[in-house]
């Protein structure tokens, strides 16, 4: 083995570069390099356990080859030793076959996807946020603003992009509101939308560039990253209308409010019956190759409790809860209002090139949570295009 492919070079790679060398593997890589960037990787605390019982059973029933996999001596004839080392090599890259793809179609947290931790960006920038107090009113104070970041697998380009847009966004805003006030106009009164708009097109309304400069940078941020900008969105009228285009098949969702961008990727809002209450949620999905165009603001993610979890149609999501109560609504016993508290929670799920987060309240624990991510079908509400 080379160098480059030594246990020590292996173990000075992070885990986003061994991460990245895992997915390159093909049935053609060299079986030994093969097995030393599986064993660096299997024995990092952060890698994924893989249901290796299960795809060992399935590799037995699955595999075709001309010889048994496991028999006594005699029952075959003896090849010759290179073909024995031949065939050899060929059941390790098999087996590791099919152990590694049920590692990834187990959890895409090996891809850095999943996770208010991994998907969260802290500005450094103070804004008022409003949280609940032990008396159950809500109270205004000052944090940093820590943003959600929509699409994109760690390190990818609209990763990357994302971080960029977003934080520029949010910094500029800061400034040019500041800068206003501070010359006695009002916090809005530097904005150009007729200058945005000669360079962005209705994409200045979709990314709310506000003048020349946000313009700029969006459009230099998308060349950097070899990314496209949304040019539309429609709303959709009814489900069939919403289905016909993003092309998705119907994920077992009520109609609520819906839009569409050109590529497929949507916003789509409505309301669930819960435990006797209607509780609203929100669900997005957001295409690879295009920079998404808005966000959301987190409270702190260290709150979150974060596990996976997998429906009872199959589809392996994270799921995050905040532990602590961050929502309050009343219901009404007996002609009374009765003042609940809910919790703030995320379902992610990502599959061909899709990214879609399911994000809404609950009056309960875990349990609430796995019930909001049964749902939708979210295999079906991610795949297809338009």
């Amino acid at each position: 083995m080379t160098d480059k492919y030594s246990a020590q070079r292996l173990r000075g790679l992070t885990d986003a570069q061994l991460e990245e060398l895992v997915q390159g593997l093909s049935p053609e890589t060299e079986p030994e390099y093969w097995l030393a960037v599986m064993e660096e990787y299997s024995r990092r605390e952060s890698a994924p356990t893989p249901d290796t019982e299960t795809a060992y059973r399935d590799f037995l029933t699955e595999y075709a080859g001309q010889q048994p996999l496991f028999c006594d001596d005699g029952d075959w004839d003896e090849p010759h030793p290179l073909e024995r080392r031949r065939l050899s090599k060929t059941m390790r890259i098999l087996l590791i076959a099919a152990i590694l793809s049920a590692l990834f179609a187990a959890t895409a947290f090996a891809a850095g996807w999943f996770g208010l931790r991994e998907r969260s960006l802290s500005t450094g920038i103070q804004v008022d946020r409003f949280s609940i107090t032990e008396e159950g009113e809500w109270e205004e104070q000052e944090t940093e603003a820590v943003l959600f970041i929509p699409a994109g697998y760690k390190d990818s380009d609209e990763y990357k992009a994302s971080e960029e847009w977003f934080l520029f966004d949010l910094a500029y805003r800061a400034e040019m509101a500041d800068r206003c006030v501070a010359a006695g106009l009002g916090s809005l009164d530097w904005t150009d939308d007729e200058g945005a708009s000669e360079l962005l097109g209705n994409s200045m309304r979709i990314y709310t560039a506000g003048d020349v400069p946000m313009a700029e940078k969006l459009l230099e941020i998308c060349e950097k990253y070899s990314l496209k900008l949304h040019i539309y969105r429609l709303f959709a009228a009814d489900m069939e209308d919403f289905c016909r285009l993003s092309g998705t098949e119907p994920f077992g969702a009520d109609m609520g409010e819906a839009y569409v961008f050109e590529d497929g990727s949507y916003l789509f809002q409505g309301s669930f019956l819960y435990q006797g209450e209607y509780l609203d949620y929100s669900l997005e999905r957001h295409i690879e190759g295009t920079l998404p165009p808005f966000t959301r603001r987190l409270g702190e993610p260290e709150n979150y409790e974060e596990w996976e979890y997998t429906t009872s149609r199959g589809c392996t999501v994270c799921i995050d809860w905040s532990k602590e109560a961050d929502w309050l609504y009343y219901t009404y016993e007996q002609g009374e209002a009765v003042l609940n508290y809910g919790h703030t929670v995320f379902v992610s799920y990502a599959k061909d090139g899709a990214f879609l987060t399911q994000w809404g309240y609950v009056p309960g624990g875990k349990e609430a949570a796995q019930d909001f991510a049964e749902l939708f079908d979210l295999e079906a509400a991610c795949t297809g295009r338009p």
